[in-house]
């Protein structure tokens, strides 16, 4: 690292990008974190990114004026940023790396509004960043992808470019990988780093989660009664990660590896880390107090049209397992020699599922269901009166 670092980070409002950011606080006084965060003002923006430091760190108090950090307020689906004249000039001059997690991150939305955020936003941060390495001190920009650009792919699936026809099962996964191409076609006049997160979760020791997506809504189904089967094979394994490993991780390819342009690293479990789903849902099942005989019905033998799922005639939650169909069905191998590699004698492991799957639906379970049943309750109770 130079001397007076300059990090311009995007997303850090997102689960990923606020434990970055809490990750990045830690890296010494000589980085310089500047956040481009959405927002009706600097103190709309600066609100927001509170709210969820917050949430995730409650001990890292009034972290504005401890540290050297700057909430810039703008927006990447924005030609300039959303940023004034002066002000992105500034930041062009700067700014040493620029790391580009923010991004939409809901399967359901139509190609187009996927795009104008993943790929679009791609596109405006990839033109700053060739402005800051043509006229300032930029040394590399670390795109945050996913590790299912691979679309539907099965077997073992590599840390290389993904060319060819694919198939995808949403336009997350789409335009993520659309995005992933402009930043890989970049690497010859830019230094480009890509990594790839897998599905991922909480923190591994406390189980917070700025949002909790992806992996949770099956099992709040499930808790609430709401899904009676999954289809997909039961021995079939989740590829989860948490929160605080993918924050080290990107922290470190950022700020102290030296790959070359357009390398790509896999942040996954494997199937070596991983748990078989029939577990996730039966731990989850014994710490709601409820008895596995309540563990839903899981085979592999409805079409793929049929969602996974028997949600008794709820139709959102019937569309919504239609989303999950390929990550439930398809095992994948996620090979991440690259990470290994890179991430050998830093300090940074990957624990294994079992031990930290209990801190993650312990959190859930508190944060989200109990909550729920009981405003339901209450307002039962207050039915009768």
């Amino acid at each position: 690292m130079t001397d007076q670092d300059t990090i311009l980070l995007t997303g850090a409002t997102g689960n990923i990008g606020a434990r970055l950011l809490v990750e990045l606080l830690g890296c010494g006084d000589n980085v310089r974190i500047a956040v481009l965060v959405r927002g009706k003002s600097e103190q709309d923006a600066r609100n927001r990114l509170n709210a969820n430091l917050r949430l995730i760190a409650p001990d890292l108090v009034d972290w504005g004026s401890t540290r050297s950090i700057e909430v810039l307020c703008g927006d990447i689906t924005s030609s300039d940023l959303g940023l004034t004249p002066h002000m992105r000039e500034r930041i062009t001059r700067s700014v040493t790396h620029v790391i580009h997690a923010a991004a939409s991150t809901q399967w359901h939305l139509p190609l187009t509004c996927a795009r104008a955020v993943n790929v679009a936003g791609t596109t405006n941060m990839l033109q700053f960043a060739k402005e800051a390495h043509r006229v300032g001190r930029l040394q590399r920009f670390v795109y945050l992808s996913t590790a299912y650009v691979c679309g539907e792919k099965t077997g073992t699936i590599r840390e290389i470019e993904h060319r060819g026809e694919l198939r995808f099962a949403n336009t997350y996964e789409q335009t993520k990988w659309e995005a992933e191409q402009q930043v890989i076609s970049a690497s010859d006049d830019l230094p480009v780093t890509v990594v790839r997160p897998s599905i991922t979760v909480g923190d591994s020791r406390t189980g917070l989660a700025v949002t909790f997506n992806v992996l949770y809504p099956p099992l709040r189904y499930i808790l609430t009664g709401k899904l009676a089967r999954l289809t997909c094979p039961p021995q079939n394994r989740l590829d989860l990660v948490p929160v605080d490993y993918v924050a080290r991780a990107v922290a470190h390819l950022t700020l102290h590896s030296k790959p070359p342009s357009g390398a790509i690293f896999h942040l996954t479990a494997g199937p070596d880390r991983s748990l078989p789903i029939a577990e996730i849902v039966k731990k989850a099942l014994s710490l709601a107090g409820m008895g596995s005989d309540r563990l839903p019905l899981m085979n592999n033998e409805s079409s793929r049209d049929e969602a996974g799922a028997n949600a008794g005639g709820n139709h959102k939650v019937m569309a919504l397992m239609r989303l999950y169909a390929s990550y439930l069905q398809i095992e994948r191998d996620f090979d991440d020699t690259n990470t290994r590699a890179a991430l050998k004698d830093s300090g940074i492991d990957l624990p294994h599922l079992s031990q930290y799957l209990e801190a993650l639906l312990r959190t859930f379970i508190c944060r989200e269901i109990e909550p729920a049943e009981r405003r339901i309750a209450s307002l039962a109770a207050g039915g009768r009166r």
